[in-house]
């Protein structure tokens, strides 16, 4: 079965709810919102499935104390040089499980033209992804919109 009964978004930014809400997360958290420890929240929730998507090494070590034992982290954001997944071996003897790779584990020729047939078959929404469209000499502002959180991915239009 390839469907979650809860998608939980998480971000500093809450500006962000809605367009993870309009994604499928059926939950939102900001952890700046919180009265206690991001990871204790995401633990009683009972994760299974967590994705780092920034490779923040803080983001890192939250999503793996946060799984439930077979549980299981994806490390998808490239970040620092040098990050590290912090865990003990007893986390990992209660099945905890920490993968990682570019392109869903596809070798980028092979996952780019299968996105690319998925876009043309319909049954992939680039469109949705795509918050900004700015022109080549907007690019400052471009940047300055990545920057401020306020999009998910912008185009620039030579």
């Amino acid at each position: 079965d390839s469907s979650a009964d809860t998608i939980v978004g998480i971000d500093i930014n809450g500006e962000k709810e809605a367009i993870a809400r309009q994604m499928g997360c059926n939950e939102f958290i900001n952890p700046k919102s919180l009265d206690q420890p991001l990871e204790e929240v995401l633990r009683a929730k009972g994760i299974e499935y967590a994705f780092d998507c920034i490779g923040n090494q803080d983001v890192l070590n939250t999503a793996l104390k946060s799984l439930t034992p077979w549980g299981s982290l994806t490390v998808i954001g490239l970040g620092k040089r040098g990050n590290k997944v912090e865990t003990s071996v007893a986390e990992l003897l209660e099945g905890r499980q920490v993968a990682g790779g570019y392109f869903g584990n596809m070798k980028p020729r092979e996952a780019n033209q299968r996105l690319v047939d998925m876009m043309c078959a319909g049954s992939l929404n680039i469109d949705s992804m795509i918050t900004h469209r700015m022109r080549l000499e907007d690019i400052v502002r471009a940047f300055d919109v990545l920057k401020e959180g306020k999009t998910i991915r912008t185009v620039i239009e030579f």
